[in-house]
């Protein structure tokens, strides 16, 4: 753990911690962080920004930038996902985050089953209407042939 002055850090140190802060922040190993990166290279920051190598992800290990890391610590833990995909990629607290997708998979086959009952209920009652229907014409058809006499046609 880095000891850190109770006065001002020397330059050189300054500097080192700041390469070590942006190393922090914006991890060369994450495709999206060289992304960011590579669209905003010219406009105001620096290539090699990107490519700092963090030896260390303990804020207590940072002096001069210590208290701005630990509010944006606490803002971030503060924060919560607001898009679907935020919530698929956010892996912060993992006991919410298996139980939402798992109750999200069950709404949706909630909503599926109950779409496929209202539509087989619906083809139900159209094929009990047919069939009534059906029978009624038979029946009618039936009675008008029995009243006429056996073995006269018309």
């Amino acid at each position: 753990m880095t000891i850190c002055c109770s006065g001002p850090l020397p330059l050189q140190s300054y500097a080192s911690e700041a390469l070590k802060t942006l190393g922090l922040l914006f991890p060369g190993t994450e495709s999206h962080c060289k992304r960011w990166f590579e669209k905003r290279v010219g406009k105001g920051i620096d290539a090699a920004a990107g490519d700092q190598p963090s030896s260390s992800s303990r804020v207590l290990d940072f002096c001069a930038w210590r208290s701005r890391l630990l509010t944006l610590e606490r803002e971030f833990d503060n924060s919560a996902p607001r898009k679907m995909s935020q919530w698929w990629h956010d892996r912060r607290k993992r006991r919410e985050w298996f139980p939402f997708w798992i109750a999200l998979v069950v709404l949706i086959l909630t909503v599926f089953s109950l779409i496929l009952s209202l539509i087989s209920a619906s083809t139900g009652v159209i094929s009990a209407q047919q069939s009534i229907l059906s029978n009624s014409a038979k029946d009618s058809n039936t009675s008008s042939t029995d009243s006429q006499p056996m073995g006269l046609k018309p």
